[in-house]
């Protein structure tokens, strides 16, 4: 009777949390707009042209993701198709996120409502949202849910008592297949797999042992992830990408990591531009308040130096962007250490929050605040200006169609056309930004625009596309 009980809860809570994300994201089924990279992949990924973008950048599995769905499609409304695939991506994942975060904060004697807020908050992360809306990221729900998984073997198999070296040796490998997955199809998303371990620092202060064996076999899946991508780039006979070539400069990276990603993660959701010193000094206040309130929960001796160990954990989070020169804090590469700070902030409040009343109208009031700003971050900050962009893109360009047309000239739009035409925020190249303010865009955009007018791809091929200033 109980463990029925237990199933119906779960299957509630996985039905509103599904529910949630159709509410935000249900106009990815109706929308229409090419977004940056979007434009190249449609055009470049065709059946047999051997294009690729992402194998330089140590990302196979991407690769062959974009070449399978891009080279399916040939206009832009099927783009939305490779969006929707996301969406319903990351909804078949996010059961296995909420029964893998609910048991990990079960194991560390944790409210068992963590879990929905936590999962809620992947749900509303602007890292979904970019995911959803863009289909040049759909590969992310592969490789931060495989990361996670990776995680959580090794975890189990360290925290359960499982006597048979048969079943660990099995998780094991189970958890170097996840991990090899997660950092081929987007090395950020490995992140996830010290996620387990972090929430167990947290909740556990001094408790090491089984958080280094986890960082120890973190190190090892990546130093074979990193051998067999040489080896790949090797056997192909291709030259890495600046984007993964190593820092040297330690320091360096750490004054980056603090200054961007760091505060950025103690903005749960809200965008500030990444030059904003509003969204600088929110990120600090919030980080000290974090910091207060953890002292405030353990007032144990030597609680500023686990707070220090936490930090370290959050660098190991995020270490597949400190190991590169490129210094590139975009909300898609943050999932990882987002949660994982959000898991901070949400443990301390449900310690300290004693009283059942306030305990839930808090749990309500973030939930509320979750969802509110995804939808705003997704309709109003991504989509709608995207959507007006192109439908005066292609009024423009049916403006000018004749038959003999081989050429035209277009003023693309600055960084800040967005902003100053909306009042919205830009944040990176993600939210805020016109697609065709890209150098790389506004050729593919237009071909294809040809392409789906005339219906000749080698007249759109030699389709002539002339940048004019601002």
């Amino acid at each position: 009777m109980n463990l029925s009980r237990y199933i119906r809860y779960d299957l509630a809570i996985i039905t509103a949390l599904l529910t949630v994300t159709l509410f935000i994201y249900f106009p990815v089924f109706q929308s229409d707009y090419l977004y940056t990279d979007e434009s190249v992949q449609l055009w470049y990924y065709r059946p047999g042209a051997g294009y690729h973008m992402f194998i330089e950048q140590g990302r196979y599995l991407t690769d062959l993701l974009m070449t399978h769905l891009f080279g399916r499609i040939d206009t832009i409304s099927e783009v939305r198709f490779l969006r929707v695939f996301s969406l319903v991506g990351w909804m078949l994942m996010i059961p296995v996120w909420y029964l893998i975060l609910k048991r990990v904060f079960k194991k560390e004697g944790l409210s068992p409502w963590l879990a929905p807020l936590t999962v809620l908050w992947l749900v509303c992360s602007p890292t979904f949202t970019i995911s959803i809306g863009w289909a040049s990221c759909m590969e992310l729900f592969i490789a931060y849910t495989a990361g996670l998984v990776s995680g959580y073997f090794v975890w189990s198999a360290l925290t359960t008592e499982i006597k048979s070296a048969r079943w660990r040796a099995g998780l094991l490998f189970l958890s170097t297949i996840a991990g090899l997955v997660s950092l081929f199809t987007y090395q950020n998303g490995f992140g996830c797999f010290l996620l387990p371990y972090f929430i167990q620092a947290v909740a556990n202060p001094g408790r090491y042992r089984v958080i280094i064996k986890g960082i120890l076999v973190f190190f090892v899946i990546a130093i074979v992830y990193y051998l067999l991508l040489k080896l790949q780039l090797r056997s192909l006979g291709i030259s890495g990408s600046e984007r993964t070539a190593m820092a040297t400069n330690i320091f360096s990276k750490l004054k980056f990591f603090f200054y961007r990603p760091f505060r950025a993660s103690f903005h749960f959701g809200y965008l500030f531009n990444e030059r904003d010193i509003t969204g600088l000094l929110a990120g600090l206040l919030l980080f000290i308040m974090t910091v207060i309130g953890y002292i405030r929960l353990f007032r144990a001796p030597k609680i500023l130096v686990h707070i220090i160990f936490l930090v370290f954990l959050l660098v190991l989070i995020y270490l597949p962007s400190m190991t590169v020169k490129e210094n590139y804090a975009s909300n898609r590469t943050m999932l990882a250490l987002t949660l994982a700070v959000t898991c901070w902030v949400l443990i301390i409040l449900s310690r300290l929050l004693t009283d059942r009343f306030f305990f839930r109208a808090t749990w309500v009031l973030l939930g509320a605040c979750f969802i509110g700003n995804a939808f705003f971050n997704y309709n109003i900050l991504f989509r709608k200006p995207l959507e007006q962009e192109y439908a005066e893109a292609v009024q423009y360009f049916n403006s000018v169609y004749n038959d003999s047309l081989t050429s035209i000239r277009i003023a693309v739009p600055p960084e800040d056309h967005f902003v100053k035409k909306f009042g919205i925020v830009r944040s990176w190249d993600e939210f805020g930004v016109p697609s065709l303010f890209f150098k790389w865009v506004p050729a593919p955009y237009f071909r294809q625009l040809m392409f789906e007018r005339s219906g000749d791809r080698s007249r759109a091929t030699a389709f002539q596309v002339e940048v004019a200033p601002h």
